[in-house]
């Protein structure tokens, strides 16, 4: 029918509004092709996640929250546990920007268990992320000792065969806490492992890193 018609002769022209919408900021833009393209595909965790993040874009954080839940029952009758974990992942990063007084436990809740549902769908990549992020979380909050345990899971996870690149970043990363924290003899050890993980890569992030003050 014209409906149809309608809605595919433009889907095309609305995802990519709801793209420069994102992030050229044009939240309201985008919110309008997001809810166009669900009128045509209902149940599409895609476009509910899209919508989330406009509206947490906005500020609108409850509300964000509500349409990422929407999307992880979609994705959760779909068996998409990636899926699932990434709107977790998300959903931590809207609680940085909350000023409820319970937003720190939710974003440790939401990364734990995006880490665990990576964990779960054997994406070791987004599952280091995932406790990168927790890391971060604790150096945040000043707990030093498990900020370190983290960076060390997320290390150990990177061991598998194959994540050289995770390894690099994390190690990179975990130098950078040294660093902050006037470590520079532990700060160097890491950044040195990150140069070793890109170099074995042959990726020209290690000789980036090499040639930097921090590890030069």
């Amino acid at each position: 029918g014209d409906e149809s018609t309608y809605v595919s002769d433009h889907k095309f022209a609305n995802i990519a509004n709801i793209y420069v919408g994102l992030y050229e900021n044009d939240l309201a833009h985008s919110q309008e092709s997001i809810a166009f393209l669900m009128r045509g595909s209902p149940d599409n965790p895609a476009l509910e996640e899209s919508m989330a993040e406009a509206l947490g874009k906005e500020g609108h954080i409850v509300d964000a929250v509500t349409e990422f839940q929407r999307a992880i029952k979609t994705y959760q009758s779909q068996n998409n546990t990636n899926g699932i974990a990434e709107c977790y992942l998300k959903m931590a990063d809207l609680m940085t920007g909350s000023k409820s007084s319970d937003s720190k436990p939710k974003q440790l809740k939401y990364l734990k268990e995006a880490g665990r549902l990576y964990k779960q769908a054997g994406n070791v990549g987004q599952e280091v992320e995932a406790n990168l992020e927790i890391a971060q979380y604790f150096s945040g909050l000043g707990d030093g000792r498990k900020a370190v345990d983290y960076f060390r899971r997320a290390l150990e996870i990177c061991n598998k065969p194959g994540n050289k690149r995770a390894k690099g970043w994390v190690a990179f990363n975990f130098g950078d806490y040294y660093y902050l924290h006037n470590q520079p003899e532990k700060a160097l050890k890491y950044h040195q492992q990150a140069v070793a993980a890109f170099g074995a890569m042959g990726s020209k992030a290690g000789d980036a890193l090499e040639a930097s003050a921090l590890v030069g």
